[in-house]
C-alpha cells in the first residue's frame, strides 16, 4: 500500500532550495529526512546485515519518500555508511513517484541498483525549485505579450494550434501563426533561472502504464542519466499529472500484479512488456508544453492577472 502524504510531508517538499549533500547538493528538505534516516536507521541497517549475510536489502519509499530513498541510496555507495556495510552486499532501492533530488558542478552519480517508477503522467519526476520558476516565467512571459484574452482562450482550446475543426473556425490561419510566434519567441528568451535543476541518481527510469481496459500493464524504460534527465529537466504537464501522483493511483497501478516468491528482473519481463524507447514521446513534444503554457498564461489572463 502507498501511503497518505502527511503535512509533515508537504512542508518538507516546501523547502526547496538546496544544501550540501556528500560530493555535490540536494533538495533541502529531502536532505533533512535522509539525514535523520541515516543517522538513525543505518547503524540498525549495518548490525541486521551483519547478522543475516545472506539476506538482500530493497529500500522503498513513495513520494518524498522516493526522494529520500535517492539520497540514501547515494549515501550508501558513496557516503561515510558505505564503509560500515558487510562486503559484498547487495542494497536495491526503488522510488516510486520521486522527485528529483540531488545535483554537483561535478559528474551526476548514476546508481546501478536504483529503479525509479512513474505511474503514467505523474508530474513528480519534474517537480524542483528551478522548473517550478521555469513556469511561472514562462507563464509570466506569456502574460507580458499582451494576446487579447479571446485569442489566448482560443490558443488553449485548439490543442496547441494544430489543425483541425475548432482551429478553422476561431481563427484565421495570420492571426494563429503570428499569436504561436510570439508566444514561442517570449519563452526562447526568457532569462536563466537563479536555482540549479535537480536530477534523479537510478541508472533505469520506469513510466508504467494501464492499457484501457486494464488488463495488463506496459513498462517504458529510459536509462542512464539522459534518460532520466527528460522527465527531471521540466514540468510535464498534463491533465492527470496530479491524480496519477496520488497513493491510489500507484496502488491501482499495482492491482492484481504480485509474485508468491522472489524473482529475478529477468522473469519480470517475460511477464510485462517492456519498450526500450530514448524519448518520452509526441504527446510530450515542445509544441504540447508551449500548449500548456499558454492554456495556464489564458486561465490567469481570465481571472484577472497575477496579484
Amino acid at each position: 500500500m502507498f501511503p497518505t502524504p502527511s503535512p509533515l510531508d508537504i512542508m518538507m517538499d516546501l523547502a526547496g532550495h538546496t544544501v550540501p549533500f556528500l560530493t555535490g547538493e540536494g533538495h533541502a528538505g529531502l536532505v533533512w529526512g535522509a539525514r535523520g534516516v541515516i543517522a538513525v536507521a543505518v547503524p540498525v541497517l549495518v548490525e541486521k546485515m551483519e547478522e543475516n549475510k545472506d539476506y538482500q536489502v530493497i529500500i522503498a519509499g513513495y513520494s518524498l519518500g522516493g526522494g529520500i530513498a535517492q539520497l540514501l541510496s547515494l549515501e550508501l555507495q558513496l557516503g561515510p555508511s558505505h564503509n560500515l556495510l558487510p562486503p559484498n552486499s547487495s542494497i536495491t532501492t526503488l522510488a516510486y513517484g520521486s522527485p528529483p533530488v540531488f545535483t554537483s558542478r561535478h559528474s551526476i552519480p548514476v546508481i546501478d541498483s536504483l529503479v525509479l517508477i512513474q505511474n503514467s503522467d505523474d508530474l513528480m519526476s519534474g517537480v524542483s525549485l528551478r522548473t517550478i520558476t521555469d513556469l511561472l516565467d514562462r507563464i509570466r512571459a506569456i502574460e507580458r505579450l499582451n494576446i487579447r484574452r479571446r485569442i489566448l482562450l482560443k490558443m488553449a482550446v485548439t490543442s496547441g494550434g494544430k489543425d483541425g475543426f475548432l482551429t478553422k473556425l476561431m481563427f484565421d490561419k495570420n492571426e494563429e501563426e503570428t499569436a504561436w510566434k510570439k508566444v514561442e519567441n517570449a519563452i526562447l528568451n526568457i532569462p536563466e533561472g537563479f536555482s540549479p535543476y535537480l536530477h534523479h541518481l537510478g541508472k533505469h527510469f520506469l513510466v508504467l502504464e494501464r492499457n484501457k481496459d486494464k488488463a495488463q500493464l506496459r513498462i517504458s524504460q529510459f536509462t542512464g542519466f539522459n534518460g532520466s534527465s527528460q522527465f527531471s529537466s521540466s514540468l510535464h504537464l498534463h491533465p492527470t499529472m496530479v491524480h496519477d501522483h496520488m497513493p491510489w493511483s500507484y496502488n491501482q497501478m499495482f492491482a492484481g500484479f504480485g509474485f508468491p516468491k522472489l524473482v529475478e528482473w529477468e522473469d519480470v519481463a517475460n511477464l510485462m512488456k517492456i519498450d526500450k524507447v530514448g524519448n518520452i514521446g509526441a504527446n510530450n513534444s515542445n509544441k504540447s508544453t508551449i500548449y500548456w503554457y499558454v492554456m495556464w498564461a489564458s486561465i490567469v489572463s481570465i481571472a484577472g492577472g497575477w496579484r
